[in-house]
């Protein structure tokens, strides 16, 4: 993975100006990470895959460039970044590189503000799909990874240093490392972006995680040899790594494990809504033990529950009942607009299994478009003019299957949408009728100009609980005159 963040250029100093005609010759100008890039290309397999994370901040990142109106097809549809008016505000650039994007192996994403290289890798880290993970956060290491990467496979080591000779001394730099994915992710977590040395610090965690208790000198496997303090090389305070004795080219450490570090950091609440019925009351239960963790609110509305389920009796849920507001069905997700705090609004159903990261997940990808997207796993591209609801849905890209970048969509599933509060709150004046609530977040969000993005993610990320009583797919993929209505009037872009 290579990121691509401010600690390279500044955001208002990127190239703007690279276009495939920038010379005469047709040739593309060039970025410093166009040959690290490259040189992480000619090392992979064709069955590996290369994350670049730009992260310096783009005026209108894919997915959230707009495409043409269905309503005015002489609307230009690919105008991006590369065609920006060179008078937009600073901190945004071309989407470049050209041709390594062509190559199916490299998976691009960009932020629609510009992050730190931490949290550009950290993004990073969330979409990598491989068993192992080499991060890259200087050009010069990427010739580098695959001898770490063997070096890795030899040893029982959870984390292997990427270093190349600096130019400045004697010592060699760090930079990159190579580990095990779920023992990095799952023990260690990801970088500080809180802290002035993420990187060290990351090191740091992973080099006590693989022991059982701090203090513990334990082979890193690090490859070349750091020079001593008496040859001006790096010394151990200066980077919180305790260094011990070369044995074999290669150095012990003694760490303390100050814990696993999440991603993204919270700063704001966050509230999770869903309505129940009690068909899927098993269900509710184990959907409620899952999230209840990850969240610091959960507001639920039971349709027809003839009393509370005991799960439910927790200080951080609220609980609504039919008897009470009415049967809201699936407009129940929208009834706590009065006890949603500004933050995170997470929708969620009752008979999806969503992973222990679930949330945190979702919040990264609220802050990767800069809170002006509502984001999902569940979404439909629409063929345009809509003649149908169902019958015009081009594309269906179910939560359960894989998808490699993300994808704006014309609706998201609202069993598994993410917004921020100051983009969007979605309330019950919002919907006008029950039993479509996906269709009127749609009309809600394409009135105020919040494009609609599908994440992407690894397949079975979320899988569907076995089912257990009625659908709404099923009640209205005969008749669904209604939502036909709602979104005929639309100015829907149009969308690949």
């Amino acid at each position: 993975m290579i990121a691509i963040a401010p600690d390279g250029p500044p955001a208002d100093e990127a190239d703007v100006s690279r276009h495939d005609d920038v010379e005469d010759s047709g040739a593309a100008s060039i970025d410093p990470f166009d040959d690290a890039i490259a040189d992480v290309l000619a090392v992979l397999d064709h069955d590996d895959e290369l994350i670049v994370v730009d992260a310096r901040g783009v005026a209108t990142p894919p997915p959230l460039s707009q495409p043409k109106s269905a309503l005015d097809p002489a609307a230009d549809s690919t105008q991006d970044v590369a065609d920006h008016d060179p008078g937009q505000a600073p901190g945004h650039h071309d989407l470049g590189p050209r041709q390594p994007m062509d190559d199916t192996r490299v998976r691009w994403f960009l932020t629609a503000t510009s992050r730190s290289q931490a949290w550009s890798i950290n993004l990073g880290l969330r979409h990598a799909r491989g068993r192992i993970l080499a991060v890259v956060r200087d050009p010069a290491g990427a010739a580098a990874v695959a001898e770490q990467h063997a070096m890795l496979a030899s040893r029982n080591a959870l984390v292997v240093e990427v270093r190349v000779p600096s130019a400045n001394d004697a010592r060699p730099d760090v930079v990159g490392l190579v580990g095990w994915r779920d023992a990095a992710l799952g023990r260690v977590g990801f970088l500080d972006v809180d802290t002035i040395r993420p990187w060290a610090d990351w090191h740091a965690r992973a080099a006590a995680a693989i022991v059982p208790r701090a203090h513990v000198q334990v082979d890193v496997a690090i490859k070349g040899l750091l020079a001593s303090p008496s040859r001006g090389g790096r010394r151990a305070g200066d980077i919180g790594l305790g260094v011990g004795s070369a044995v074999g080219g290669e150095h012990r450490v003694s760490m303390v494990d100050r814990g696993r570090v999440g991603f993204p950091p919270r700063r704001e609440p966050v509230a999770i809504t869903l309505a129940s019925i009690p068909q899927r009351r098993r269900h509710l239960e184990h959907v409620v033990s899952t999230l209840l963790p990850q969240t610091d609110l959960l507001a639920v509305h039971l349709n027809h529950y003839p009393d509370t389920p005991g799960v439910l009796d927790h200080p951080r849920i609220v609980v609504s009942h039919s008897h009470e507001l009415g049967d809201l069905r699936d407009n129940g997700k929208a009834a706590f607009s009065d006890v949603v705090p500004d933050g995170y609004h997470l929708m969620v159903d009752d008979d999806i299994d969503y992973p222990d990261d679930y949330v945190d997940g979702l919040i990264a990808k609220v802050e990767q478009y800069d809170r002006r997207a509502v984001v999902g796993y569940h979404g439909a591209v629409l063929e345009l003019p809509v003649s149908s609801y169902f019958a015009s849905r081009s594309k269906v890209l179910h939560f359960g299957t894989e998808l490699g970048e993300d994808r704006r969509v014309h609706v998201l599933g609202t069993g598994t949408v993410a917004m921020h509060t100051d983009t969007l709150r979605l309330g019950l004046d919002d919907l006008p009728t029950t039993g479509m609530v996906d269709i009127w977040l749609a009309v809600a969000a394409t009135r105020r100009a919040i494009p609609l993005v599908a994440v992407a993610r690894p397949t079975r990320h979320l899988r569907e609980l076995p089912r257990v009583g009625p659908t709404l797919y099923q009640e209205y993929r005969d008749d669904d005159q209604a939502h036909y209505e709602a979104l005929r009037t639309l100015d829907l872009p149009v969308l690949d």
